[in-house]
């Protein structure tokens, strides 16, 4: 018996999770895309780890981004933006996760990498965000990121 639950990273053209990867010449799509019937998105978890996380104007541990990386909803054609998440203003610095979610405060490791975690629980809006059949939530790396010690996030939800 198959789970109704999903657990998935977020996932570029080579089947990667790692976000800590060069956009800036030309930009790398990580997405998920709904299979079946679609799914339910409660939320998407992110972690960012590097040195530095702590200081104010920098995303991860590299200084604030040019271009920012971008979240938006796709329709099936994967060129239509049902949502844009991020309201045509990408995230530069890790305190603009702020406008999504409620960051937890950076972790000190033993061996001195902060950690930042973003916890974005979409149903926190009023319900779950439907993504159908074909749709993708798609996070667009526009920077090089290639600094950071790591970047991901993971979508967990709900099969309809």
């Amino acid at each position: 018996m198959t789970t109704p639950f999903v657990f998935s990273f977020l996932r570029n053209g080579a089947e990667s999770k790692d976000m800590a990867v060069d956009g800036s010449s030309t930009p790398v799509v990580f997405k998920y895309t709904g299979t079946g019937n679609g799914l339910y998105a409660y939320r998407i978890n992110w972690i960012i780890a590097d040195a530095g996380i702590r200081i104010y104007d920098f995303f991860g541990g590299v200084a604030a981004l040019t271009n920012g990386i971008t979240i938006k909803a796709i329709a099936a054609d994967d060129s239509t933006v049902l949502i844009d998440f991020t309201n045509g203003e990408p995230i530069k610095r890790n305190a603009e996760f702020s406008s999504l979610a409620g960051t937890d405060a950076p972790i000190l490791d033993s061996v001195g990498t902060d950690i930042l975690s973003v916890r974005w629980t979409l149903e926190k809006a009023g319900e779950p965000f439907k993504l159908g059949l074909g749709e993708s939530i798609q996070v667009t790396i526009q920077d090089d990121l290639t600094g950071l010690t790591e970047m991901s996030a993971m979508i967990q939800g709900q099969r309809q």
